[in-house]
């Protein structure tokens, strides 16, 4: 998809091999809002195996299969997936949330706290009151410790087992799919996506689904804290925030190009590797070791280059 304009492809039917499996791959090549309508016909397959979005962060993919209903695949419906996947676990989630929480107002009280001291007991003199104040920040700042302690051990806990969950379910789906697909996917791939992305899941899982409320938690507190100390000085401090988060958002934007070419050289790599590996007495046999020395080297060159543009 390279034109930002609503168009709508069609798959003509295929009669004649009605029982035919596809694969599905839908990129652009640069950021695109319209809408893409892909139409089956209904005898083109009778199952869609496996449909990759992998459109930027703002496209999204209407797909139907001949006067069936139409489901939307976007970066959004992949996320709540993942997020399904997490929710299997509600207590050990709901946990994480509470020590979120717990961190975030302790985070908040801290600072309450150093403020109050500096403004009424630093002033005044009394020594016992700092005392008093300084015996509270203390008590704070152990219980959020400990919440941190919990947020930590949790988050990573509920990451581990939602990657557990989905390696079970993406082994389990490969041994379903049909001999069109393991032809025309690479071992390599396949091993890659089981491997490196499931990990990506994992970290969004610990550090976006469950760390991401924390970040919202304190600009959203820190805010109203501002507000209620001084509005027009708040007002100075927030301005930039819109730019800010503009301006990261444009940033993942880019990162995300570069990580899917990273995951995706991390793919060929891996297929070189796996091919060297299962023929590696005919490599021997044929004195080919400079040849494939030299094919891995450039796939993992590739591979680090998007990496570290990524970085």
């Amino acid at each position: 998809l390279s034109a930002d304009a609503n168009e709508t492809f069609t798959i003509a039917d295929g009669t004649a091999d009605a029982a035919r499996s596809l694969y599905l791959k839908i990129t652009s090549a640069g950021s695109l809002t319209a809408t893409r309508t892909v139409t089956l016909g209904p005898n083109t397959v009778s199952k869609i195996w496996i449909i990759e979005n992998a459109t930027t962060w703002s496209q999204s993919i209407e797909i139907s299969q001949g006067s069936g209903s139409t489901s939307k695949l976007s970066l959004m419906y992949i996320l709540l997936r993942l997020v399904l996947f997490a929710t299997k676990h509600k207590f050990r989630l709901f946990l994480s949330y509470v020590s979120v929480i717990s961190v975030s107002v302790f985070a908040l009280l801290i600072p309450h706290f150093m403020g109050k001291a500096v403004d009424e007991v630093v002033g005044s003199g009394e020594l016992s009151e700092l005392i008093y104040l300084a015996a509270i920040i203390l008590v704070i700042s152990v219980f959020r410790g400990v919440a941190a302690y919990g947020q930590q051990y949790l988050s990573e806990s509920l990451g581990q087992r939602v990657a557990y969950d989905i390696r079970n379910a993406f082994y389990d789906k490969l041994q379903r799919l049909s001999f069109g697909f393991h032809d025309y996917q690479r071992s390599g791939d396949l091993m890659s996506r089981a491997t490196a992305d499931v990990e990506g899941v994992r970290m969004f899982i610990q550090g976006g689904l469950v760390r991401g409320l924390h970040m919202i938690l304190l600009v959203i507190g820190v805010g109203i804290a501002l507000l209620l100390s001084n509005w027009q000085l708040a007002l100075y401090s927030l301005v930039f925030v819109p730019f800010i988060v503009l301006r990261t958002g444009t940033i993942m934007l880019e990162m995300r190009r570069n990580w899917m070419a990273q995951q995706t050289e991390m793919g060929h790599m891996t297929t070189v590797l796996q091919e060297n590996l299962a023929g590696q007495r005919v490599v021997k046999a044929f004195a080919g070791e400079d040849y494939e020395r030299g094919k891995f080297g450039y796939r993992a060159g590739e591979g680090a280059k998007y990496a570290f543009t990524a970085e």
